[in-house]
């Protein structure tokens, strides 16, 4: 409560809306913890943690269009965390944005490159746009990754044929 009124009288003073922020958080209070950090990242455009937490509570929330912002904020901040790539990859994709989506999912293999699955949605929306050889390429590292990997084979195997590239079929 102290907090609180503290924080009313000086609304622009961070240090109150962190430890605020530390006090609804422990409580498990998400509302209040949301508002807290909504504020935190209005006064400090440099934080981390209440920009990522801040975001993954408006994803929660269906706010994706103000998750977006933070999340291309944070990969300002932080361009060697693979999630946050992977979070606007997801939010471009449920928004029908495929061109951003490509570009986001393509930052986030740079940094982990080990998810067969997401070479293979990579592949998928290539092979759509018609570019054969990303396709094929994110295609055979989503091989790499996970040979075993389910619903792969059947514009891998065109796109091999097409290219006349034997050496990949044996793979199949």
């Amino acid at each position: 409560d102290q907090l609180v009124q503290i924080s009313r009288k000086k609304p622009n003073d961070v240090t109150y809306w962190r430890q605020l922020a530390v006090c609804y958080q422990s409580l498990g209070n998400a509302d209040e913890l949301a508002k807290a950090d909504a504020k935190i990242v209005e006064l400090d455009k440099k934080d981390i943690e209440s920009r990522e937490r801040h975001a993954k509570y408006l994803v929660e929330h269906k706010e994706t269009d103000r998750a977006f912002d933070l999340y291309k904020e944070l990969a300002i901040l932080t361009p060697n965390k693979p999630d946050v790539f992977r979070n606007l990859y997801e939010i471009a994709m449920s928004k029908g944005n495929k061109r951003d989506a490509i570009l986001y999912l393509k930052n986030f293999l740079m940094l982990d490159s080990s998810s067969a699955e997401s070479h293979k949605a990579l592949a998928e929306m290539l092979y759509e746009q018609k570019d054969m050889d990303g396709a094929l390429e994110a295609y055979r590292k989503a091989l790499r990754a996970d040979p075993n990997i389910k619903g792969i084979y059947r514009h891998f195997v065109d796109i091999v044929i097409d290219a006349g590239d034997g050496d990949w079929l044996c793979l199949i």
